[in-house]
């Protein structure tokens, strides 16, 4: 349970950040590639904690949400490159 709290938690937080950034108009590519560096560490802390529980299930759910916040953090960097596109089409156009 507390390992789902802490991807919705990441997951929520990550979005909001991004969308402050993109308000604020400032360059979202170095938090979007951090965030593709997030699931590794909740990876390696999902199975330390998993073995201090001892508990294998543990380990495969922080494999299962590791790939949820990994297709997270990809899903950003779409976003990033469709907005960088959207405003050079845009620069180009007037």
């Amino acid at each position: 349970m507390v390992l789902y709290i802490i991807a919705i938690s990441i997951i929520i937080g990550s979005w909001y950040l991004f969308s402050k950034r993109i308000k604020k108009k400032k360059s979202t590519l170095i938090f979007s590639l951090i965030m593709v560096g997030v699931p590794v560490f909740f990876h390696i802390f999902g199975m330390v904690y998993s073995s201090i529980v001892h508990n294998q299930s543990i380990g495969f759910t922080s494999a299962y949400l590791m790939s949820v916040l990994y297709i997270n953090s990809l899903i950003m960097l779409i976003v990033h490159y469709s907005l960088g596109m959207k405003r050079r089409k845009g620069k180009r156009g007037s």
